[in-house]
């Protein structure tokens, strides 16, 4: 009788083996997918207020030194050690970040939920957002925000103004209570946020709101007249103020141009260098960056300036061709519709297109080059810093 039932079993299994199967590797495929992305996004590590491991005044002073003269070091533990000790933000999770192959900083920081600020802001001593080296470690902050290392006869006064926020913010983010000294550390917190304005809101009772000088919400806050209700209103978050001449170039050039896509930061499908004609397979080079678009969006001039171009141009299909009045001149290719002609004057975050496929392209997406006063080309992620 036994070894009937199991023949019996058997036969049933082999003739329905596909009721058995198919569910079972289904069930291990989801199974997989949550092992995989447990392994991705696992919980980030930070280190909270723990006993700094001991590095001489010397392996302190070379790595600082190091960090002064070439700009990164593979071992950033003496700097580490004292931004741990010297922290006066108890709160705030610190860690050391090994670059890998393909890592990036806006990548970084949206995984970890900060921004570029936050990077730069622990990292005074980048002189690049871009030229990294594998292997780097970098410091990463478990919040938006920065920090900043006092700097002798400095006090909580003048640091606050410095960043455009009141003397409570510091207080209320950091023990203040035995005052500061000449290398602590003060995190200065801060992400740009968008208000809408209630009744009877004024600039002086939503900077106090948020803890920001009323110059500061004012200066981003380009309407001259007086706040009405339900107006949105950017509250800025907080920019580095100690880094590399290097670095403060790059800044001071991001400041120059808005994003070209009107909903925000995209990703970058393609960046400026020699790669693969996505069409022929030869080795070409690329003269500006691709730059991820859904149907719709709108396409935005990044500054003002005059129209030197509307209309089809080759491979970019609908293009738009924009002389700056900062000396700069952009291209837009692409598009799917041109909102403006040759020679009219548009404003920074002007709706110029919407984007599109047309010319020599595998999908919708944004063209766009750069070139500087003299016409030479220029890496457009150095001053897009809302793209990633």
């Amino acid at each position: 009788m036994l070894v009937d039932f199991t023949g019996k079993t058997g036969e049933i299994i082999r003739n329905n083996y596909k009721y058995f199967v198919i569910p079972l590797g289904f069930l291990f495929l989801i199974w997989t997918g949550f092992v995989i992305l447990s392994i991705i996004e696992g919980p980030v590590s930070f280190e909270h207020k723990r006993l700094a491991v001991i590095y001489s005044a010397e392996e302190t002073e070379k790595t600082l030194q190091d960090l002064a003269e070439k700009g990164y070091t593979r071992n950033l533990g003496p700097y580490y050690e004292e931004v741990i000790e010297r922290l006066l933000a108890k709160h705030l999770g610190v860690m050391k970040y090994r670059l890998k192959a393909n890592d990036n900083l806006w990548l970084l920081a949206k995984h970890f939920n900060i921004n570029i600020d936050s990077i730069v802001g622990a990292n005074s001593y980048l002189k690049s957002l871009t030229k990294l080296k594998l292997n780097q470690e970098i410091i990463i902050i478990s919040e938006k925000g920065v920090l900043h290392k006092v700097k002798e006869k400095e006090t909580v006064e003048n640091i606050a103004l410095s960043y455009g926020v009141t003397e409570k913010k510091l207080q209320n983010n950091n023990d203040l209570s035995k005052g500061i000294k000449e290398g602590d550390y003060v995190f200065i917190p801060g992400k740009g946020v968008k208000h809408k304005a209630q009744d009877k809101e004024t600039v002086k009772s939503i900077a106090s709101l948020y803890e920001i000088t009323e110059k500061k919400l004012q200066d981003n806050y380009s309407q001259t007249r007086t706040i009405k209700k339900d107006d949105y209103i950017y509250i800025p978050g907080v920019e580095p103020v100690d880094m590399t001449e290097e670095m403060k170039a790059q800044y001071a050039l991001a400041r120059l141009f808005g994003p070209p896509i009107f909903n925000g930061g995209r990703k970058y499908t393609s960046k400026m260098k020699v790669r693969s004609d996505p069409f022929t397979g030869e080795k070409s080079f690329h003269d500006g960056v691709d730059i991820k678009a859904f149907s719709g969006d709108k396409i935005c001039a990044v500054a003002s300036g005059v129209v030197v171009f509307s209309g089809i141009y080759g491979g970019f299909g609908y293009m738009v061709k924009i002389k700056h009045d900062n000396g700069y001149t952009t291209l837009y290719g692409h598009n799917s519709k041109l909102y403006v002609v040759s020679g009219q004057k548009v404003k920074k975050g002007h709706i110029i297109a919407q984007a599109g496929s047309t010319g020599r392209s595998t999908g919708i997406h944004l063209h766009f080059t750069v070139w500087d006063r003299s016409g030479k080309l220029v890496d457009p992620t150095l001053m897009l810093s809302g793209t990633k």
